[in-house]
């Protein structure tokens, strides 16, 4: 197999890059080692009455569950995806902490000082605004982004076919695939976690790279809430250190 540009990845910023270049014409192979795409984003639609996701269902997200409404990237992307009617807004505001028996709420600001979020006092309103404006998502959460993405790039997604070694060639770069084979590109991005593409770029003879194994990952857990204000029952991990949970409040609906 041979490809123009190969993004190894399949997350949002994988499936963001093989859409970009796609439209601009160019030959693309978009590879996964997983055989779901979507990367962190694992969107679950309990079903109801009115359908996954929908009037009497609920939507709970395992990962990034929103973004900051102020940006329009996603936004951009969305739209260009066909899924501009999809975009939702903030339903609830406030932070609650939970103490191991239940929510407690947050004063405005001290969930940002809880996470390390500094913002100086003296920033002008530019900077201060994303914030402020809260976030969207979609009406059935981050995977509508997701699906529309893969449903437009099915010719050329990959899945199950993950990256495992990159070495310079002739006309470019050689991929080694698991299983085996191999993939020829005159160019490559590596839209992985930082210390996956710190080991395949360390290999391919840049040792500087080896720096990206230091980019620190904090864990969450996005938890739903049960009727009363309870968090659900598989929401008690084993807590470590600068790891921190996530509440679904509420339903999310258009």
């Amino acid at each position: 197999m041979s490809a123009t540009v190969v993004v190894a990845g399949a997350g949002l910023a994988g499936l963001a890059a093989a859409w970009e270049l796609s439209r601009a014409g160019a030959n693309v192979a978009l590879l996964d080692a997983e055989r779901r795409p979507g990367g962190m984003v694992v969107t679950e639609r309990p079903g109801g009455p009115g359908g996954p996701g929908g009037k009497d269902g609920f939507v709970v997200e395992g990962g990034p569950d929103g973004f900051l409404a102020a940006e329009p990237d996603i936004q951009e992307l969305a739209r260009d995806a066909g899924i501009g009617g999809r975009l939702v807004d903030q339903l609830a505001s406030g932070s609650s902490l939970w103490t191991g028996q239940r929510l407690e709420p947050l004063a405005e600001g001290q969930a940002a000082a809880l996470l390390g979020i500094q913002i100086p006092s003296d920033v002008g309103a530019q900077h201060a605004a994303p914030l402020q404006f809260g976030f969207r998502s979609f009406a059935t959460g981050m995977l509508d982004l997701v699906e529309a993405l893969v449903a437009r790039l099915a010719p050329v997604f990959r899945p199950a076919q993950g990256v495992t070694g990159l070495a310079p060639a002739t006309r470019g770069w050689r991929l080694s695939l698991n299983g085996g084979s191999t993939v020829e590109a005159e160019a490559v991005i590596l839209a992985l976690p930082a210390w996956a593409a710190a080991r395949l770029v360390t290999g391919a003879g840049v040792p500087a790279a080896r720096h990206l194994d230091d980019v620190i990952y904090y864990p969450s857990t996005t938890c739903p809430r049960q009727s009363g204000g309870k968090v659900g029952p598989r929401c008690a991990p084993a807590r470590t250190p600068g790891s921190s949970i996530r509440v679904a409040r509420r339903p999310v609906t258009p």
